[in-house]
């Protein structure tokens, strides 16, 4: 039998570890209100067929539901997302790695599904997800003038609104 020398008297072939925890949950991890989640129950909830071309799909790509969360989550939390930001956001934000597993679709992936498998452009999709948001929380959208979409929920509109249109009357 073959023994190991220890040639420094202060070495250790014993290395002890730690008994931390560095592995990471998305039920622990994410906040219950974070969009991530609201997004995946959307794409649950929708009917993938009017978005996603699923008779063009290659055998050797990634899962095309996957990939379409992927798409929306970075619309929602970005606006417009470039292929390599896609890239990035699958490599280092924990969101995206749990929507891919752990897995990283390089930015041709992104490419190639955008461009050979949506039926749609982004933009349509993400208007009509919108769409489906405000039917399913029942909010209220008004348009002022010259100034952007404001959306408030119905008991917010009938207790903030008035306030604040009272004291920029007085103010005036």
């Amino acid at each position: 039998m073959k023994t190991n020398k220890l040639y420094k008297k202060d070495y250790n072939s014993y290395q002890p570890t730690l008994p931390l925890d560095f592995t990471v949950s998305y039920d622990v991890d994410i906040p219950k209100n974070d969009i991530s989640r609201t997004v995946k129950s959307i794409v649950e909830r929708i009917n993938l067929a009017k978005y996603i071309d699923f008779s063009n799909r290659n055998t050797y790509g990634y899962d095309a539901v996957m990939m379409f969360e992927c798409v929306i989550l970075g619309k929602t939390l970005k606006g417009y997302v470039s292929v390599r930001e896609y890239e990035e956001l699958c490599r280092f934000d924990n969101r995206f790695k749990f929507i891919t597993n752990g897995r990283t679709p390089s930015f041709m992936a992104f490419e190639r599904f955008i461009k050979n498998d949506l039926t749609m452009s982004i933009d349509d999709i993400f208007i009509d997800i919108n769409k489906i948001i405000e039917e399913d929380l029942d909010i209220n959208v008004r348009r002022k003038s010259a100034e952007p979409v404001v959306i408030h929920a119905d008991y917010a509109e009938e207790k903030t609104i008035p306030k604040f249109w009272i004291r920029k009357m007085k103010i005036a």
